[in-house]
C-alpha cells in the first residue's frame, strides 16, 4: 500500500495528506515544490493514486468521507460520504474497485470507482490499517493491527481466506513489483515480516528502526525503504539477503513513503515537522526538504503520473 509508481514518460506528482489542516499538498516531483495546496475533508490520514485514470483519493477520518481529485487539474471533484472512520486506501490494478479500510468497524470496504457506490464489504481483524494488493487484483492484503497478522482476503468474493501472523501491531504494507512478497512493518516490534505470497508463510523477520510505519519497494524490487518513526529515519533493506544496508537520516517523525521511479527518489511525509523528505536512491542521501501541511501523513501510494 505504501509503494512506487512507474512513470516511463512524464514527471508525476505526490500528494501528501495533512491532517492538521485538512489539506493535500500537491508536489511537483520535477521541481520536488508545491504547486498547489487542495481542501479536503476532516483529518485527511490516507492517498490512493489510479493507475490509469487521473484521480486520486483522499480518506478524511474524522469527516467520515473519501475526497476525490482529479490529478489533470489539481481539483478536488467529488466527496464520497461513507460513514465510519476511513484510513488505508487502495485502487485495484485496473483502476475498478477502490479499497477502504475503516479503523474502528474492522472491515474493508469495496467501492466501484465509476459509480461511487459499495459494492460489497470484507470483515477482516481489529483495527485494519495498510493494504496491498497482488498485480492480477485477486488477492488483497490487509494489515489488522490490534490483531496482529495479515488477513488476505479473495477480491471475487470479497471474503477473506487466511490469517497470517506476523510482529506486534502490522500497520503498513508493500507488496513486490513481482507480487511474490509483502513486507509487513511491525510498529510495535521494531521490525518487518517478510511473506511469500505462494505459501503464506513468513519467511524473514528483519530488525528495522524504533516504531516503524511505512514501507515502500524500488521500481526494481531490490531495495525496501521503511520509515521510522521515532528513530527519525528510514531504514533501507537488500531484499536479496534480507538485511538492513543503510539508515538515512530524515526530518521528524516520518510516517508515508513512495518511491519515484521516473527519477530514482523516494519521497517522505513527516509529521514532525510537517515536511517531506526527499533521498536520492542511487546515494542513500538526503537532497531536499519541502514545507507542506501540518502533520504530513500520506499513509498510501501517493505518487501519480502527470497527463501527457
Amino acid at each position: 500500500m505504501c509503494g512506487w509508481h512507474n512513470v516511463s514518460q512524464a514527471q508525476p506528482y505526490a500528494y501528501i495528506t495533512n491532517q492538521g489542516s485538512d489539506s493535500v499538498s500537491v508536489i511537483d516531483v520535477a521541481e520536488d515544490k508545491v504547486i498547489a495546496t487542495l481542501p479536503v475533508g476532516k483529518a485527511p490520514v490516507g492517498v490512493a493514486v489510479a493507475a490509469h485514470s487521473s484521480l486520486a483519493y483522499i480518506s478524511n477520518v474524522e469527516g467520515h468521507s473519501i475526497s476525490v481529485i482529479d490529478t489533470e487539474r489539481q481539483q478536488v471533484i467529488h466527496e464520497i460520504a461513507l460513514g465510519g472512520f476511513p484510513v488505508a486506501l487502495l485502487v485495484s490494478p485496473d483502476d475498478k474497485t477502490l479499497y477502504v479500510a475503516d479503523w474502528f468497524e474492522d472491515k474493508v470496504l469495496a467501492i466501484d470507482t465509476f459509480t461511487r457506490a459499495t459494492k460489497g464489504g470484507i470483515a477482516v481483524g481489529k483495527a485494519p490499517a495498510g493494504m496491498a494488493i497482488s498485480p492480477d487484483g485477486k488477492h488483497l492484503y490487509i494489515a489488522n493491527r490490534d490483531s496482529n497478522d495479515i488477513a488476505v482476503a479473495d477480491t471475487a468474493s470479497l471474503q477473506v481466506t487466511t490469517h497470517i501472523p506476523v510482529g506486534t501491531h502490522p500497520y503498513g504494507l508493500s507488496i513486490s513489483p513481482d507480487g511474490n512478497q509483502v513486507y509487513a512493518v511491525n510498529v510495535y516490534a521494531n521490525s518487518v515480516s517478510v511473506i511469500d505470497t505462494a505459501t503464506g508463510n513468513v519467511t524473514a523477520t528483519i530488525p528495522v528502526g524504533d516504531h516503524p510505519y511505512c514501507a515502500a519497494f524500488s521500481a526494481d524490487g531490490r531495495r525496501v525503504y521503511v520509515t521510522n518513526t521515532q528513530g527519525d529515519s528510514v531504514s533501507v533493506i537488500d531484499t536479496s539477503t534480507h538485511r538492513t544496508i543503510t539508515t538515512i537520516a530524515v526530518d521528524s517523525v516520518p510516517e508515508g513513503i513512495s518511491f519515484s521511479a521516473s527519477d530514482q527518489k523516494i519521497y517522505v511525509a513527516s509529521w514532525g515537522d510537517n515536511t517531506v523528505s526527499v533521498i536520492d536512491a542511487s546515494s542513500n542521501k538526503r537532497l531536499a526538504s519541502i514545507p507542506t501541511g501540518k502533520q504530513s501523513r500520506a499513509f498510501g501510494s501517493f505518487i501519480a503520473a502527470a497527463p501527457h
